[in-house]
C-alpha cells in the first residue's frame, strides 16, 4: 500500500509498457506543479495499458481520495487516466465528490473550484459522453431491426442439438455443471439452462 501524505497533490504517470518513458509526463508535470506552486507533490508511476481492468496505482489513488487524503490529482494528457469518456467521467466523479480536484496539463482541464472553465470542460465532457451513449445505443437498435429484416434474431447463436443432448445425458449421468461446461466446450450459465428446462420438462 502506497504512503499518503495528508492532503497532497497525486502526479499520476502511466506508461502501457515498460520500454515506454515516464520522462516527458514527468518534465511536463513537473514544470506544471513549479509554475503553480504546487510543493507537495508526490509522483505516482504505473505500468499498465489503457484496456485492463485493474490498475492497482489508481486504484490505490482513488481509495485515498475516498479518505480525504489528496486534495488534487494532476495527469499530463486525459488519457493517461482512462481507458475510456465513461471512465473518465465515473473516476473525476469520484474526485469532485470527495473534494479532490483533477487537472489535466495538456488538455488545459482543470476542475478546481476557483476555476468555471473547468467545471465547464467537465460539463461538456458529460455531454459528450452522453452523445457517445446514443450513438452506441441507437447502432445496436439499427442492428437488431436489419437483423430481424433478414428474419434473423438478435443475440447468441443456440446451441447445435447434439451439444444440447450431450449436456443432458451428463447431467443426467451426475456430472458438475463446471465439468460439463469444460467438456461441451460452453459457459457454465448454458449448463444452468438446460439444466433448468430439462426440471421445467
Amino acid at each position: 500500500m502506497l504512503q499518503f501524505l495528508l492532503l497532497s497533490t497525486i502526479a499520476y504517470l502511466r506508461c502501457s509498457t515498460v520500454s515506454q518513458s515516464y520522462d516527458s509526463q514527468y518534465h511536463a508535470l513537473k514544470e506544471y506543479c513549479t509554475r503553480n506552486g504546487y510543493h507537495d507533490v508526490q509522483f505516482l508511476e504505473e505500468t499498465a495499458s489503457g484496456s485492463k481492468q485493474r490498475r492497482p496505482v489508481l486504484d490505490n489513488i482513488i481509495e485515498n481520495v475516498r479518505k480525504g487524503k489528496v486534495k488534487r490529482v494532476l495527469v499530463y494528457r486525459l488519457d493517461r487516466l482512462s481507458r475510456s469518456l465513461q471512465d473518465l467521467l465515473s473516476t473525476i466523479s469520484i474526485f469532485n465528490e470527495f473534494g479532490c480536484a483533477f487537472i489535466s496539463t495538456a488538455d488545459g482541464v482543470n476542475t478546481e473550484v476557483s476555476s468555471p472553465l473547468g467545471r465547464l470542460q467537465l460539463q461538456l465532457l458529460g455531454v459528450i459522453s452522453s452523445f457517445e451513449k446514443d450513438l452506441i445505443r441507437d447502432r445496436v437498435i439499427s442492428g437488431l431491426k436489419a437483423a430481424r429484416a433478414k428474419g434473423r434474431v438478435g443475440g447468441r447463436p443456440s446451441l447445435p442439438q447434439t451439444t444440447k443432448e450431450r449436456m443432458r445425458h451428463m447431467l443426467a449421468e451426475g456430472f458438475k455443471e463446471r465439468v460439463i461446461a469444460s467438456e461441451c466446450g460452453v459457459s457454465v450459465a448454458s449448463v444452468y439452462k438446460i439444466k433448468k428446462l430439462a426440471l421445467v420438462a
